[in-house]
């Protein structure tokens, strides 16, 4: 960080030379006013001139392709590094060589690692913000057809199977790919669920087809809840026991035909006739 400090009749004298030296205008520097200037008396006696303090801003988009190469050449992965900007407040990295596959990893995890890393040490310091953005070999223009791709598939099984299906956690570049991809789509639609880095993209049918209920769903227990049940021999014996006095004291009715004597008794008193009339014949 390049600091000049002037001096000048006036502030602005003072600015200007300031500016000059570091080769540099006034949106890229900071400037600090140290002292006023003061005319004196008859802008003789007295007088004093301004002086400021220049501080050279710096570039965080040269600053972000140093600390990138830096990086790989810590990770001894010799690639080169190409900076492209896509706007006053962004910037766009682009990395090429023979072991770039080492600098993407496993579904570009590797590539994110150093992307946010990077935003946060060039961002670490100063109001002006930017945002950066790195891709090796096309890699990102891949990755998106791909998740396009996907997204459509799995639109397509969720459709049929009428469930839903959760994605793997992705970046919020990537889970905005999924949702711009299924955002028009009339069957199913796209939300995202968890924290970050846990944070993923679930599609789920729009008009979900009722299947009858499910044994272990909620619904199902509450309708079982809801249904009449039979009344048991409890509650039979409490609800005759509310019944009317009157009824209570009725006299029963006792059945018309009286029950027929069981078999074996009828037999003993033919037994005993039949003895009774011998002795009396025996008498006589």
């Amino acid at each position: 960080m390049q600091v000049v400090e002037k001096t000048g009749k006036t502030k602005d004298i003072a600015i200007e030379e300031a500016l000059r030296e570091l080769n540099a205008s006034r949106d890229k520097v900071l400037i600090e006013i140290l002292e006023e200037e003061k005319e004196g008396i008859l802008g003789i006696f007295g007088a004093r001139p301004a002086k400021v303090r220049v501080t050279l801003k710096d570039d965080k988009k040269q600053l972000a392709g140093k600390l990138l190469e830096n990086m790989l050449k810590h990770m001894e992965i010799p690639c080169n590094v190409r900076c492209e900007s896509a706007g006053e407040n962004q910037l766009t990295l682009l990395i090429d060589g023979e072991n770039v596959g080492n600098v993407i990893g496993k579904r570009g995890s590797t590539l994110n690692a150093i992307e946010y890393l990077l935003n946060v040490m060039v961002n670490k310091e100063g109001a002006d913000k930017i945002a950066v953005s790195i891709d090796a070999s096309g890699y990102r223009e891949s990755r998106v057809k791909s998740l396009e791709e996907l997204s459509l598939k799995l639109a397509s099984k969720v459709k049929e199977t009428n469930k839903s299906i959760e994605l793997e956690p992705m970046t919020s570049q990537e889970r905005k790919i999924i949702h711009m991809t299924l955002k028009n789509n009339v069957d199913v639609y796209t939300y995202s669920k968890g924290e970050e880095p846990y944070r993923k993209v679930v599609i789920s049918a729009k008009n979900k087809v009722s299947r009858g209920p499910n044994k272990n769903s909620g619904d199902y227990n509450r309708d079982r809840g809801n249904r009449k049940r039979r009344p048991s021999a409890g509650a039979n014996e409490e609800q005759g026991s509310q019944q009317p006095q009157q009824h209570r004291n009725q006299p029963q009715q006792q059945p018309s035909n009286p029950a027929p004597r069981p078999a074996g008794n009828t037999a003993v008193e033919n037994l005993m006739k039949s003895n009774d009339s011998g002795a009396v014949s025996a008498i006589n």
